[in-house]
């Protein structure tokens, strides 16, 4: 049902293929693959498990659509990073404290609105502190993020990444919200810092390489992964919207980076096997560029794409003849009128073949033919 009405949405612009990924529904004719559960945000604000394969539709934090979640693996290299008094186990001891816990168990609702998903800092003595007793190293860089809310006292929380050398100071507040903390390569072994007479309530705490924070991993008494997202179509779902693939085209989509990746190609028209599987790609990295695989595009003026805005692409491939249109929500760059492209034996679409991309996905558009360079330019304004 979705896809036919995606399909006569299309009509009046001569596209074929209209997917609309705000919506909160996949298309029937997507498959989605993901080797395990992975954690969204929903429209109610709480943080979201969505099981194996199952497709992870997020919004921000008014409940407003931003599509749907794409992610490479990941992997937390925290333990324990839900209830940290687990601790108390002796045998998996990972939070060392310097402070008294209020209560025998506490644990409280966190920011997923489960029972006993977070812990709460009821310190009696100032500059009572909870570190992980696990140090990382400086080959890569690595994030840290954490939910916290602050249930009495006024003054804030404090997070370290160097085993209490130096303290940073968030602004809490009686809601839950999620830090991000800039990645590093130095050495870090990350933890709090709590004032006297102040009541925290801390949950989800994650460390993963790369800059920028991915979806939560849940670990218990060892790191915790999240497996790749991967979206494909294939076989009579692709050759629905495209009947002729050795012609023109043009395609056109939309979405914004949760975190930077190291390297990145994010939408393929391929061939389904064969050594020369990447046909026609769309990469999103430092840089956005396409390659048509013979011409590799670089924008000019060079758009690079930043976390957490929306950026707009556009490329046109016809042998002798394409463009590529990118606005990265501040500047429209492009390469127009390429000397040469080539269409041949396209089979199928894959979203995030890589494996290392980290984005909503908004939009995206398909046209058997070339559109004009001047269609392509408003297609991204």
């Amino acid at each position: 049902m979705m896809g036919s009405m995606l399909r006569r949405a299309s009509l009046g612009d001569g596209s074929t293929l209209s997917l609309d990924f705000t919506t909160g529904t996949l298309d029937s004719r997507i498959t989605l693959t993901r080797a395990s559960s992975g954690t969204y945000l929903g429209a109610d604000g709480l943080v979201k498990t969505a099981s194996t394969n199952v497709a992870r539709f997020e919004y921000d934090t008014s409940g407003n659509p931003l599509g749907l979640l794409i992610e490479g693996a990941g992997t937390n290299l925290l333990a324990h990073t839900e209830r940290l008094d687990d601790a108390q186990v002796s045998s998996e001891q990972y939070w060392v404290t310097t402070y008294t816990i209020s209560g025998a168990t506490n644990g409280i609702t966190g920011p997923d609105g489960v029972a006993n998903s977070a812990t709460q800092f009821a310190p009696i003595a100032s500059n009572g502190t909870c570190i992980a007793t696990a140090a990382m190293g400086t080959s890569a860089q690595r994030t840290f993020s954490f939910w916290a809310k602050q249930s009495s006292g006024s003054i804030n929380l404090e997070y370290t990444l160097n085993n209490g050398s130096t303290w940073v100071a968030v602004t809490t507040t009686s809601s839950w919200k999620r830090f991000v903390i800039a990645a590093t390569t130095a050495a870090q072994r990350v933890g709090f810092r709590f004032a006297a007479n102040n009541v925290y309530e801390i949950g989800k705490v994650q460390l993963e390489a790369g800059s920028g924070a991915s979806s939560y991993i849940s670990t218990g008494a060892s790191t915790g992964s999240r497996a790749a997202d991967n979206l494909e179509v294939t076989g009579t779902n692709f050759s629905s919207w495209w009947p002729n693939p050795t012609a023109e085209f043009t395609v056109q989509w939309v979405g914004d980076l949760v975190k930077s990746p190291a390297t990145a190609q994010f939408i393929w028209l391929s061939r389904a096997s064969g050594s020369s599987k990447a046909r026609n790609y769309v990469q999103t990295n430092s840089v956005i560029r396409g390659n048509s695989s013979v011409v590799d595009f670089t924008m000019s003026p060079a758009t690079t794409a930043t976390v957490g805005v929306v950026f707009k692409t556009a490329m046109a491939v016809k042998s002798g003849d394409s463009a590529m249109y990118v606005n990265n929500g501040t500047t429209i760059g492009n390469q127009a009128d390429a000397t040469s492209g080539t269409t041949t034996n396209h089979d199928s679409l894959y979203f995030n073949p890589n494996a290392d991309n980290f984005m909503h996905l908004k939009q995206f558009k398909f046209w058997p033919l070339r559109l004009p360079n001047a269609t392509l330019l408003a297609l991204v304004s």
